[in-house]
């Protein structure tokens, strides 16, 4: 489970895109473990900090849960702004 590794820093060695799941294959504590997730936006965030830090796999990263953002509330009703005429 991804859950036990959460605020953990990883050595992950590789990643593996499934259909519906991506498979993280890394080192924790000096064990092999293979993680499966169904967020493949931590794949983005994995692709993003290797960009940013200029490595490659395999690469030391720390694993957050997804916090949903919370969305843009646009208020459709028209204000009350009439002008003194």
């Amino acid at each position: 489970m991804i859950s036990q590794v959460y605020y953990k820093t990883l050595h992950i060695v590789e990643c593996v895109v499934h259909y519906k799941y991506l498979e993280i294959h890394c080192i924790y504590k000096g064990i092999p473990r293979t993680i499966k997730t169904g967020d493949i936006s931590l794949l983005y965030q994995m692709g993003a900090h290797a960009r940013n830090t200029g490595q490659g796999f395999p690469m030391n990263f720390k694993i957050y849960p997804y916090v949903r953002r919370k969305k843009n509330r646009v208020n459709n009703s028209t204000s009350d702004n009439t002008e003194a005429e």
